[in-house]
């Protein structure tokens, strides 16, 4: 497995290369963390390009 993990200003990029390993499985999983770490409110998952996930910082509305 080959990994790679870049920050950006509030942009997390993590790049994971694996074989047999789906890009909506690693989707999954990046979710289930942020839940089970109470994060979920604050960050989501997108797909970056073909081969990338990028964890970024919902923006939150005060009212």
């Amino acid at each position: 497995m080959n990994a790679e993990i870049a920050i950006e200003s509030q942009i997390i990029n993590a790049t994971i290369e694996t074989e047999g390993t789906s890009k909506k499985y690693m989707r999954l999983i990046v979710k289930k963390f942020l839940h089970k770490s109470e994060l979920k409110e604050y960050y989501r998952v997108l797909s970056d390009n073909k081969d990338t996930l990028k964890i970024k910082e919902k923006k939150i509305y005060e009212e």
